[in-house]
């Protein structure tokens, strides 16, 4: 447990004070099973054929010709992948191992087509990449 923050201390003091993790890895978990419920239900709602495999032509973003679509079972794979990659990340399994996965796949995933752009999908992206920084597995993990 750590003391309270008295008001005479100096803003140094405050910020080197030592916060406890298990917000941290509360927000892990959430985040975690929050990518994986998406992905299965990105999956489950038949998404994947109808945005990835049905069309026949993708609008790349300018500098990421090179990001290929996969094919159906590639796409199914990935998929599969990104789900087991954020079900690790709740658990705390092989933590930045996960997210580096996670983040390099959820990122390819909106690289494949700029048409399914969702704001909320750069924020994945961002959060992600910010959780390998961070000591996320220090509390509540495998």
């Amino acid at each position: 447990m750590t003391e309270p923050i008295h008001p005479s201390m100096t803003l140094a003091e405050r910020l080197g004070k030592p916060v406890d993790i298990a917000s941290l890895a509360a927000f892990r978990i959430l985040f975690g099973l929050l990518m994986a419920a998406g992905l299965v239900r990105f999956l489950m709602s038949g998404w994947v054929e109808e945005l990835f495999v049905r069309p026949s032509f993708f609008f790349k973003y300018a500098g990421f010709e090179w990001v290929p679509v996969w094919g159906p079972t590639g796409l199914y794979i990935h998929f599969g992948l990104l789900i087991l990659a954020a079900i690790s990340i709740a658990l705390g399994l092989f933590y930045r191992l996960s997210l580096l996965i996670f983040a390099v796949g959820f990122t390819w995933i909106q690289l494949m087509d700029q048409t399914n752009y969702l704001n909320h999908y750069y924020l994945v992206i961002l959060v992600a990449g910010i959780l390998l920084f961070l000591p996320g597995d220090g509390a509540m993990s495998l």
